[in-house]
């Protein structure tokens, strides 16, 4: 395939499944009573359910196979078939594209695409910008960190492994700019937008906390690194790596969403209720919107809550309604 062509503008309206995994043939609309693509859509249903193969199946329909978990190749063909396929529609503020992608047995997948407005062909993969939180994200924990802003040598991978790392690094370097930068004001810097927004969304889940985070050296020595705090009253201070999984959970969340890679596209989202109380499930796409509306918001729960937070049209209950497992969801 030839160089990718990224559209940012791109909104997901429709997604169809056949034999992908363990889905036999599934069809999804995620268009608003308005006709225009919905900001956030909700997947949810018991285990089992392909909650994850749906979220996986839209990225391989944008083009990103290196942010997909489970299989996606010739082993994600469903048993016994020999044609499987992925095909989806994403609008675009002036036309509509579909893009396919098809698994046969005996070659690796292909992506197809073609649009409305007559463009068809293979030689131009259709990439619409996709950040992923699967539900196997444990982010590493990396303790204090160096400036590394204009250093060109090797970076941690942006995997979700690094995230912390990378969200870490990202505002350590934005303090380091902030303060040496010729002319710089710190209270009007990047940094200082990063802070407010930090704060902003962790007011959300605790909203009496006077708290908030901060870049600070982690010794009185000049060689010493750098490191990112919770901040309260007084001298109070903790090391994001040592809040607890919730808490650090939200953290890493705000954090790699405000870096400058994830402005645009889609956000799936497997489990976004993971390690987090049950009072904070209702609030934490509401979060997630706050801090990139203009991202679209795809997420596979398990929680009620979380589920009950959309309108009819921005959700979809992968069995029916009748099936033993959804009992608990009534």
């Amino acid at each position: 395939m030839g160089k990718k062509s990224t559209y940012p503008d791109a909104r997901l309206v429709k997604l169809e499944i056949e034999n992908f995994r363990s889905i036999r043939q599934e069809i999804i609309d995620f268009n608003s009573p308005k006709g225009t693509p919905s900001p956030v859509f909700v997947l949810g249903g018991p285990n089992g359910s392909g909650k994850t193969t749906v979220l996986e199946a839209v990225l391989l329909a944008a083009s990103h196979p290196e942010l997909v978990i489970g299989p996606k190749s010739m082993d994600a063909l469903r048993a016994g078939q020999t044609r499987g396929s992925i095909r989806a529609e994403f609008r675009l503020p002036d036309r509509s594209v579909w893009t396919e992608v098809i698994f046969r047995p005996d070659s690796k997948p292909e992506q197809v695409w073609e649009s409305r407005s007559g463009i068809k062909g293979t030689e131009q993969p259709f990439d619409v910008p996709c950040t992923y939180f699967s539900s196997w994200r444990a982010p590493r924990l990396v303790g204090s960190l160096s400036v590394t802003a204009g250093k060109w040598g090797k970076r941690p991978a942006d995997t979700e492994y690094n995230r912390l790392w990378n969200a870490k690094q990202y505002i350590i370097n934005a303090k380091a700019h902030a303060q040496m930068g010729k002319g710089s004001n710190l209270e009007t810097s990047k940094y200082q937008e990063i802070i407010e927004r930090l704060k902003e969304t962790w007011q959300l889940f605790y909203r009496t906390g006077q708290q908030e985070f901060g870049v600070e050296p982690i010794s009185d020595d000049p060689e010493s690194g750098f490191d990112v705090f919770l901040c309260g009253p007084g001298d109070r201070k903790v090391s994001v790596d040592f809040l607890s999984s919730g808490q650090l959970e939200v953290f890493v969340f705000a954090a790699s969403l405000l870096r400058g890679n994830s402005q645009a596209g889609i956000v799936c989202i497997d489990e976004p209720e993971m390690h987090l109380d049950p009072q904070w499930h209702a609030v934490m796409l509401r979060a997630i919107r706050k801090l990139q509306p203009e991202m679209q918001i795809l997420a596979a729960t398990h929680s009620p809550r979380i589920y009950d937070t959309t309108l009819s049209t921005e959700r979809c209950f992968l069995v029916s309604e009748e099936d033993p497992r959804a009992t608990t969801w009534k």
